[in-house]
């Protein structure tokens, strides 16, 4: 659990300087807490104790994964911005963007692989509620994220700033996120099947 706070500590750092201070505070009103707090009661009352230690596993890696996905929109719209506002910036924030992004969705999405097969391979008696309780976190996540005043700094310091935060967080994100682990199940014996005996039938 240290590495995953630790992870979710660097990708705050990481995102909330690159827009304006003081414009970034998310809104208490989100609709879809409410529901994905429901949802996690009614799951607690089928789910057995295995389960759900399973499940808060999986939860917190996605929390995890969510964050890294915000994080990418937030640094591709700075970017973006940067090369509108300070043209002789732009080719070289876009190199560093795109190589920045290549290795981290890399690794992202070889972490959603894992996230899925955990929760589809069998450990859970109903797979479905754990997608929706997901979902229903992640529509949570998003509302935030859209309610956060997303307007960029883009003077040639700020951009300076990102891109040299760029070059140091690539790979400490990589590495974190290649350490997020995701329970795995221990394959169910199949039962032996006996040849039946000769003349059995007769």
């Amino acid at each position: 659990m240290l590495r995953a706070a630790l992870l979710s500590l660097l990708v705050m750092t990481f995102t909330i300087p690159a827009f304006a201070e003081g414009e970034n505070v998310i809104k208490s009103d989100n609709p879809h807490i409410q529901k994905a707090q429901d949802k996690a009661v009614d799951i607690a009352k089928t789910f057995t104790p295995a389960e759900l230690e399973n499940l808060g596993i999986i939860k917190d890696g996605f929390g995890i994964i969510n964050a890294v996905q915000m994080t990418n929109k937030s640094v591709g719209t700075t970017v973006k911005k940067c090369g509108q506002e300070n043209p002789e910036m732009k080719t070289e924030m876009d190199a560093r963007y795109n190589e920045w992004k290549s290795g981290v969705i890399s690794v992202l999405g070889t972490k959603e692989k894992e996230m899925n097969a955990a929760i589809n391979d069998g450990r859970f008696s109903k797979p479905k509620e754990v997608t929706t309780f997901l979902d229903l976190l992640d529509k949570a996540a998003q509302y935030a994220y859209d309610k956060m005043d997303k307007r960029p700094l883009t003077t040639p310091s700020a951009c300076e700033a990102l891109r040299d935060k760029m070059d140091d967080t690539a790979s400490k994100l990589e590495e974190l996120m290649a350490e997020l682990k995701f329970p795995r199940a221990i394959p169910k014996e199949k039962p032996e099947v006996t040849a039946p005996k000769e003349g059995a039938n007769e």
